[in-house]
Order: structure tokens, then C-alpha cells, then sequence
């Protein structure tokens, strides 16, 4: 997996709810790749910046560039 270099990637990333969120996103993207049968997670990501400003964020993957 790439590493995500962008200020939001960095921001989701440092915070330890949003961060939870993706990790649980993956993991059942993962587990649904293999065929197993899981609760779908959700499909948003919740990051609460500094000033009370809150982001939803929609995780995609995306494919290898050839």
C-alpha cells in the first residue's frame, strides 16, 4: 500500500477515532475480497478538525496505475 502523503490523509491518519474508522473500513473490504461474509462498515469517515469544523469523508480505492 502507498503511503498517503496528502495534509487530509495526515490529518485522518493523527486522528485516532477517523484512523479507526479506515482501518475498519479496509478490513472489511478485505474480508468481502475473500468471500467472507461481513457487516458492511460504514461508508463514511468522521474527522473533527480544530474551530468544531467536521468532515465526512467517502474512502475509495483505487486501482494500481499500470
Amino acid at each position: 500500500m502507498k503511503a498517503l502523503k496528502s495534509p487530509l490523509a495526515r490529518e485522518v491518519l493523527a486522528d485516532p477515532q477517523a484512523s479507526e474508522q479506515l482501518r475498519q473500513f479496509m478490513v472489511a473490504r478485505e474480508r468481502s475480497a475473500a468471500g467472507e461474509r461481513v457487516a458492511p462498515a460504514s461508508q463514511v469517515i468522521v474527522l473533527r478538525q480544530p474551530k468544531g469544523r467536521t468532515l465526512r469523508l467517502k474512502p475509495v480505492v483505487v486501482p494500481k496505475a499500470a
